[in-house]
């Protein structure tokens, strides 16, 4: 351990010592309503709302409550105390866009939600390729309005974008594909952050999109996986070349380095990422909670994942990584009270991680009209295809035939991914079936390289006990990381100079 004894930190960034909730210096940016005649234009009028916050978060005196949580409220007539409320801002920045050809009309109001008074408010009139300017002019009467009463200063251009507007619409098109999430709309999202590249190498969001959208992809289209794999390097060596100093390269870096299990490099590239990231930019943060716990330091990553929450409340993504990780450390109230408050956030309506993490959460309990009901409805919104895991349905009350289906399973030249293999070993080690569960996990990570985080979960606690496992976290360089950091996480400790065990 390091000399203090302690364990080191989470790895730094800009969300871990937000500003309180009740500050009077907070605004929403809520989705702006798209006015055009076609409904295909609303990805538009969502990409400027989100550029808009993208500006003013880069005020360190103002919280700007994130993407994910403001556009919560898209299409609902609620009442503004109620959004600030729920988020925990004092100002709302609501608008409209009517886009036509190339002609825009924006219109924008900035609201103090304890009285309903209007701060200021204004129309713009502009051709398309005025785009930039104006988010930049809006922002800037913002924090000018702000100013006035709070002490706010005026924004900087934000940083990282493009000043080509086709480059920008196929950025905007993907961002909104990709907070879709499904195996399909991440490989359309690809395609489109790979033409915003090539009509703009030097556009740090398009790549940091492409490369995130990659990292999504492994998990959630296993299928894919070595394709994909082979894309993310082809990234990462272009960026080196044309923007090597940049934040989106030194993620693209980091997750080739998470792939390729080499952790504390990792650590340190997502840390000078972190150092230029925009703090709207939610793939840093993300990947630094996941790096977190895949290295068993759930404890840490849970800590991290409540301080960004606190901008970023009505994430699903967020929430998901919470429930995943109170899950891995056995902690079943806390993480039913996340599960259902979860239920009505944007998104999780069609995620299949976290009702699967629900089922998984209550398995080993006694109700057995509670775990069915989980089973059915993490089958009904099942998107990475495991057709397996229904017939263990079927049969789950009776271990043998279960274990007949899981063994099977484990063969099945169909689920030679790691993805597929991390449920098989968990499903495996539920049932008891610990050198199943070892065999199948140590296939994922070190066989296939994979990087999926099941050796963490609770019913791999058997697995862990085993002296093989040993082998499984040197051979995929976590005992080097925990060595080298002196962060063991949760699960493992040095025992004497040269040894270790885990729980």
């Amino acid at each position: 351990e390091p000399a203090s004894g302690k364990p080191a930190p989470p790895p730094a960034a800009k969300e871990e010592n937000p500003l309180k909730a009740s500050d009077q210096r907070s605004v929403a940016v809520l989705p702006f309503v798209n006015m055009s005649s076609d409904p295909e234009q609303e990805y538009f009028s969502d990409g400027l709302s989100e550029e808009l916050l993208n500006q003013l978060a880069q005020l360190k005196e103002l919280r700007v409550a994130a993407r994910t949580s403001s556009f919560y409220f898209k299409g609902k007539n609620v009442d503004l105390k109620e959004v600030a409320q729920k988020l925990g801002v004092s100002h709302i920045l609501e608008g409209s866009v009517r886009k036509a050809g190339d002609r825009l009309r924006i219109t924008a109001q900035l609201i103090n939600t304890a009285d309903g008074y209007h701060l200021w408010s204004q129309t713009y009139d502009r051709r398309l390729d005025d785009v930039f300017a104006v988010q930049d002019e809006i922002s800037r009467a913002v924090a000018a309005a702000l100013s006035v009463t709070l002490g706010v200063s005026h924004t900087a251009p934000a940083s990282g974008l493009t000043d080509d507007v086709e480059t920008y619409d196929l950025y905007l098109r993907a961002r909104a594909l990709f907070n879709r999430n499904g195996p399909e709309d991440l490989n359309r999202a690809a395609t489109l952050f790979r033409q915003a590249l090539a009509r703009d190498a030097n556009f740090p969001r398009a790549r940091a999109g492409l490369v995130y959208t990659y990292f999504y992809t492994l998990i959630y289209a296993p299928e894919q996986y070595a394709a994909t794999v082979q894309a993310l390097e082809q990234t990462v060596t272009l960026a080196r070349t044309r923007a090597p100093d940049d934040w989106a390269t030194h993620l693209a870096i980091a997750l080739l380095h998470i792939q390729r299990h080499e952790w504390l490099d990792a650590e340190q590239a997502l840390e000078r990422a972190a150092v230029h990231a925009p703090v709207s930019a939610p793939e840093v943060i993300e990947t630094q909670i996941f790096l977190l716990e895949h290295l068993g330091r759930i404890n840490d990553a849970i800590d991290f994942l409540k301080a960004s929450m606190v901008r970023d409340p009505l994430s699903a993504n967020r929430s998901f990584l919470l429930q995943f990780g109170l899950f891995m450390l056995g902690r079943i109230e806390e993480g039913e009270e996340e599960y259902r408050r979860s239920l009505d956030l944007p998104g999780a309506d069609v995620r299949e991680d976290i009702p699967h993490t629900a089922l998984l959460r209550i398995w080993n309990g006694s109700d057995t009209r509670l775990i069915e009901s989980r089973f059915d409805a993490y089958l009904q919104q099942q998107t990475i295809p495991t057709p397996w895991i229904a017939d263990v349905r079927a049969v789950y009350k009776n271990p043998g035939a279960a274990l007949s289906i899981i063994h099977a399973a484990f063969n099945d030249p169909a689920n030679q991914d790691p993805t597929h293999l991390q449920f098989v070993a968990n499903y495996a080690g539920h049932y008891g079936d610990a050198e199943l569960a070892l065999a199948a996990i140590r296939r994922a990570l070190v066989d296939l390289g994979g990087t999926v985080q099941g050796h963490w979960w609770p019913d791999m606690a058997a697995a862990r006990r085993m002296p093989a496992f040993k082998d499984l976290v040197r051979d995929t360089g976590f005992v080097d990381y925990w060595r080298a950091t002196g962060n063991w996480g949760d699960f493992c400790r040095p025992v004497g100079k040269d040894d270790f065990e885990c729980v």
